[in-house]
């Protein structure tokens, strides 16, 4: 009989991550299950609200969710593939499982509570034993598991930039819906990061600091991408570490607009989202001298998104079609669209680079 090796498999193993992740699963389901069932034990909960089946499915989610990634994505630094992940200093890997682990958590924080929240509204004044609460929160506890270890096992600049966006919309959805400032979009964008708007507060500002600390992050990777995908090309024109501090760059101002939130330093908190604004601007007009090889038809998708950008400035003014939260929400809109385009164009660049090198090495196969 084959000796039990869960956790004896080389970790870029795909049987050996995915029965890890199983067994993740399995944990997060008993003990999620029962310990809500303790909690409801005696009384009924509702779907949603206060002390209710989502809330206790929210708060276990992220908490299996940010201790599950840690583990899987620093397991998953010891495979071969990540040895440039290893030679990065201590601090900067700190702060890239930190802020991933937090993006994925409040995910599956955001996604149970609409999910909940839903299904309360479809069934209106369903309520639950204890038994039936606890195996709710058990089974999304071990959907959240089994989902964010094998996220945190198979980082890659395309997973990357799915949860960029994802975390992107869920905060700035999760910030609109819970403000205590009904009348926000009549003033701008900014207002929902202002201390008088509740929990919305946390939620937008929080947002836009972590997505910064991801895009830094996501410039590493790319970086990587780009710089293997030169190598194989034989191209020497590619300038990675400019396409690298100018990404970083973006990242910090991203991360400063909720830093410093509008009612506290309006003069930095400008200052900062103008930035983001400018260093976008920059790095698209000077992606063609940087990345020269790069495809032509991304370089049309670029200047069409400009295009869109000048557009909606047009549209705020002088024609004053909309006001300044709809144009933030339309600049947000193009710049966070492009940056995922650009990150997914990388990564298909080089897999597509990778497939004939990897053919050519193989025995029988056509090498160069």
């Amino acid at each position: 009989m084959e000796k039990f090796t869960l956790f004896k498999r080389p970790e870029s193993s795909a049987v050996g991550i995915e029965a890890r992740a199983s067994l993740v699963a399995l944990i997060a389901m008993i003990t999620f299950t029962l310990i809500p069932l303790l909690a409801f034990w005696g009384r009924r909960p509702a779907l949603s609200g206060d002390g209710s089946v989502g809330l206790w499915a929210s708060v276990g989610a992220a908490l299996v969710s940010v201790t599950v990634f840690s583990v899987s994505y620093l397991r998953s630094l010891r495979g071969p593939k990540a040895g440039w992940l290893r030679r990065t200093a201590l601090a900067r890997r700190i702060l890239d499982v930190s802020a991933l682990a937090f993006a994925h958590a409040a995910i599956a924080f955001m996604v149970f509570q609409a999910v909940f929240y839903i299904f309360q509204n479809a069934f209106t004044g369903l309520t639950l034993d204890a038994l039936a609460g606890g195996l709710f929160v058990g089974v999304s506890c071990a959907a959240s598991g089994y989902a964010v270890y094998l996220s945190g096992s198979r980082i890659t600049t395309y997973s990357l930039s799915n949860i960029l966006a994802a975390f992107l919309v869920s905060g700035a959805l999760t910030a609109m819906i819970t403000t205590d400032n009904p009348g926000w979009w009549e003033i701008n964008f900014s207002v929902l990061g202002a201390s008088d708007s509740g929990i919305s507060a946390y939620a937008f500002n929080t947002t836009l600091i972590v997505s910064g600390l991801v895009i830094t992050t996501l410039a590493s990777y790319m970086t990587q991408d780009l710089r293997r995908w030169s190598r194989l090309r034989g191209s020497s024109g590619t300038k990675a570490t400019t396409v690298q501090w100018a990404l970083v760059l973006l990242g910090i101002l991203t991360a400063g607009i909720g830093l410093v939130p509008v009612d506290v330093a309006m003069p930095i908190h400008n200052t900062s989202a103008i930035g983001m604004i400018v260093m976008f601007l920059v790095i698209v007009s000077c992606l063609r001298s940087w990345i020269p090889d790069f495809p032509a038809s991304f370089f049309l998708t670029s200047y069409v998104i400009l295009a869109g950008m000048a557009l909606s400035v047009f549209l705020f003014w002088p024609l004053a079609y909309y006001n300044l939260t709809g144009l933030e929400l339309v600049a947000t809109a193009l710049i966070f669209g492009w940056l995922v385009l650009f990150i997914r164009n990388i990564a298909a660049l080089l897999e597509d680079t990778e497939q004939p090198a990897i053919a050519g090495a193989k025995p029988g196969g056509e090498g160069t």
